[in-house]
Formats: structure tokens, C-alpha cells, sequence
């Protein structure tokens, strides 16, 4: 009996890694440490003023902001970073239109929402993978539509598998991307999605 259960147990160990889920699993901003920002938001793991205003500025790169929510990560179930996040970007467009209608908007600061809110919560991210979409549909970015893919696979925990995969997959083989994430941070994200492939 006792080895039944042991078998049993081992056979449950790679559904435990895969239960952890795309947003938590898919770490990369330890790629982006030389960054100070990246560091700070590792130490603080909250968002504030510093943070938000610089996920904001024109002049940060799109994988560079990704590692810095990244590295904020989940902040537990009463987390409230994109809230703050969603406050600096209203005052900056001086809109009080849903994230998805403001005018002029970027697909990077989308990006950031829509990851952030996921990180928020990552029960339901029906709505942070609908403003991650938008983001995709606006830009050539790899790394916006990278994220997008991690936010949407979380859709999928409870529904495909292997849609987990093939959306990451999709991402890796669109040629038409700028290429402007590092590549031992996208291996790093590929590393955990593929574990679903065996479900394809």
C-alpha cells in the first residue's frame, strides 16, 4: 500500500509544477537586474509614484517595463498596483475613459496594465488579457506580445493546455516581431510554457 501511494505521488509531481500557472511560473526580469529600476521594483515589490512614472515614460523600452512589473510579481490577493498604475495612467492622458478607450494611448502602457492587473490577480484575468490584446493589436513588439501570450495562457489553466503552448509557440515563430526581448529572458519564459506541450 505504501508504495501505491509513493508511485501515486510521483505521478502527481509534474501536474504540481504545472499547477503554479503561466503569470507566477514565468520569472525573467532576473535578466534585467543591471537595470536600477528592475532591482528596486525586486526589493519593493509594490507599485509607487517611482515605479508608475517610470512604466510611463516614452523613453523605456518595452521589455525593460515587462521585467519591472515582472519583478513586482504577485502581490497577494489584496494587491492593488494596477489600481495605481491605472490612476498615474488617467492623470496622464487626463481621461476618465475605461484604459481601453482613452485616446492616444500606447501599447506599451496597455502592456503594463494589462500585466500588472493580471499579477493583481491572477484568478481573473479575463479583463487584463482583453488590454493585453489591444496592446498586441497595436504593436510589432515581441515583448508586448510575449506578455500577451503569458496573460492569455492564464486564461487557459482551466480550459486547454495546450493552448498554453501553441499561443507562446505562435509568438516565438512571428518573424515579423521586433526581437527586443533578451534572449535568456524569453528562454527563460519558453522554459516553463513548454512543459505543456506534451498536451498539444
Amino acid at each position: 500500500m505504501k508504495n501505491l501511494t509513493l508511485i501515486f505521488l510521483i505521478a502527481l509531481l509534474p501536474l504540481i509544477s504545472l499547477a503554479d500557472s503561466p503569470i507566477t511560473s514565468s520569472t525573467f526580469y532576473t535578466e534585467y537586474l543591471e537595470n536600477p529600476m528592475v532591482a528596486y521594483a525586486e526589493q519593493t515589490q509594490s507599485m509607487d509614484d517611482k515605479i508608475s512614472a517610470y512604466l510611463l515614460d516614452d523613453n523605456v523600452l518595452p521589455d525593460v517595463k515587462a521585467a519591472v512589473i515582472n519583478a513586482i510579481s504577485w502581490g497577494g490577493y489584496d494587491a492593488n498596483n494596477s489600481e495605481i498604475l491605472l490612476a498615474a495612467l488617467k492623470a496622464k492622458y487626463k481621461s476618465e475613459a475605461d484604459i481601453t478607450n482613452i485616446p492616444g494611448i500606447r501599447a506599451d502602457e496597455l502592456m503594463c496594465y494589462g500585466y500588472m492587473l493580471a499579477m493583481d490577480d491572477y484568478f481573473d484575468v479575463f479583463y487584463a488579457a482583453t488590454v493585453t490584446q489591444l496592446a498586441a493589436s497595436k504593436s510589432d513588439s515581441f515583448t508586448i506580445h510575449m506578455i500577451n501570450a503569458v496573460v492569455t495562457s492564464q486564461r487557459e489553466m482551466d480550459t486547454s493546455w495546450c493552448a498554453i503552448w501553441s499561443q507562446t509557440r505562435t509568438v516565438i515563430n512571428n518573424k515579423s516581431l521586433k526581437r527586443d526581448m533578451k534572449t535568456k529572458a524569453i528562454q527563460l519564459i519558453v522554459d516553463y510554457m513548454i512543459l505543456y506541450k506534451s498536451y498539444c
